[in-house]
């Protein structure tokens, strides 16, 4: 059951505020039926209109009590716990597949002639079809996308040496004729005389003459007669 409280004129003074009884100096106690609202008290049937004093302390009790419920309300509600924002977890380390590094390609130089000026660097893995050679330290190859060019042969020695040999041949030197002095002919010789004391003449002279020359050197030489002169040798004439 709920009870209504409510002020009449006689409960107010001359300004419409409520009166507030002065508590007497020696109250009596009371017991707790005293105090709480009767319950068997008949309601009137008739309700009072509402006067305009009625309406002022209504327009002034509400808010106040509205204001006073609100306050209550706010200060008995529990604050909830601010939840700190949790910390991003990192996410579970999952056995991705490791990328395969693409293979190095070797680059190897490229020649305009050889031992001429060098055109760049072309891949190992190009196309070549070698053509001609320089000797066996160049290879002139017709490579996909560069065209003919020359290569050394220590940089790609899986080519093959093949095609003609575009190197100069050596030329050969001219013989050298050695030209040899023709020996000139000797006079013949006539030796003349016996034992140690020999004689020996060269002239060309008859033989008659001959043997008298040595007749007379060996008589220059040894003095006396000479004996016997010996036959004039032959020379060989060359």
């Amino acid at each position: 059951m709920t009870t209504t409280l409510r002020f009449t004129d006689d409960d107010r003074d001359d300004q419409g505020f409520v009166k507030v009884p002065s508590p007497p100096r020696n109250p009596e106690p009371r017991s707790l039926a005293d105090l709480l609202p009767a319950t068997d008290v008949q309601r009137p049937t008739t309700i009072r209109p509402l006067t305009r004093q009625d309406v002022i302390s209504a327009a002034v009790v509400v808010p106040l009590l509205l204001a006073a419920l609100l306050y209550i309300s706010s200060s008995s509600t529990p604050t909830a716990p601010v939840t700190p924002p949790r910390a991003p977890t990192a996410p579970a380390a999952t056995s991705a597949p490791v990328p395969t590094a693409p293979p190095i390609v070797a680059m190897l130089p490229a020649f305009a002639a050889p031992d001429g000026a060098q055109l760049g660097a072309i891949e190992a893995t190009r196309a070549i079809t070698p053509t001609a050679h320089y000797g066996s330290a160049w290879i002139q190859a017709d490579v996909a996308g560069s065209g003919r060019i020359w290569l050394r042969a220590s940089d790609w020695p899986q080519l093959a040496i093949v095609g003609p040999d575009l190197a100069p041949r050596p030329t050969r030197a001219p013989a050298v004729v050695i030209a040899t002095a023709t020996p000139e002919p000797q006079p013949p010789c006539l030796t003349a005389g016996t034992g140690a004391q020999m004689v020996t003449v060269c002239d060309w002279l008859e033989s008659d003459e001959l043997r008298v020359a040595a007749a007379a050197k060996w008589v220059a030489t040894y003095g006396g007669s000479i004996g016997k002169v010996a036959t004039p040798s032959p020379q060989v004439v060359r």
